[in-house]
């Protein structure tokens, strides 16, 4: 379940848009977004070509909204045989984090992302992100549990996603916006 109770069921997600790349590029944009479901999940399917060591992290801007103080940010991570776990307060010029695998991480692996917006139109209150993400990092998987926060009432009606200078997004990554009633 989103927040509790009994779990929503296969009709109650409604597609909104769906982005898949037949080439590299830099952002992803939801734009107009209706305010007429509950919450917002989005599915993602993706990795970027920076080359870097195990794994990349891209931003989620709402409403285009590059305010790094604006978003804060705690996760969970493991691999099989450690844990960890950190925060961010205040991130700089990013947005809300989402993990990624990179082009140095096996070459046909793409990170599976599911982020929870809760609430994304309610206007008495901030919004609360929720991903899991895995990474696949040459034999060395890692799952990771964002806890996003955009510090924020207006409602979500727009999102941008951006590799924030770290590669473009891969050819054949993929993203789909749900309404969930």
């Amino acid at each position: 379940a989103l927040l509790g109770g009994a779990a929503p069921a296969v009709g109650d997600y409604e597609s909104i848009a769906t982005v898949s790349l037949s080439a590299s590029q830099t952002l992803i944009q939801f734009t107009s977004i209706p305010s007429t479901y509950k919450h917002l999940q989005v599915r993602a399917i993706a990795r970027d070509l920076r080359s870097a060591t195990w794994i990349d992290t891209i931003w989620v801007y709402c409403n285009a909204d590059t305010t790094g103080s604006n978003y804060y940010q705690h996760q969970l991570v493991g691999n099989g045989s450690s844990a960890s776990a950190g925060a961010n307060a205040g991130i700089n010029s990013y947005g809300a984090p989402i993990g990624l695998t990179t082009a140095t991480n096996v070459a046909s692996a793409y990170s599976p992302n599911i982020i929870d917006i809760l609430d994304y139109s309610n206007t008495s209150k901030n919004k609360t992100f929720r991903n899991l993400v895995g990474v696949e990092d040459n034999s060395n998987g890692t799952l990771r549990f964002i806890s996003s926060l955009w510090m924020s009432t207006a409602a979500i009606s727009s999102l941008t996603f951006s590799s924030g200078g770290n590669g473009d997004f891969a050819a054949y990554s993929h993203f789909a916006l749900y309404g969930v009633k």
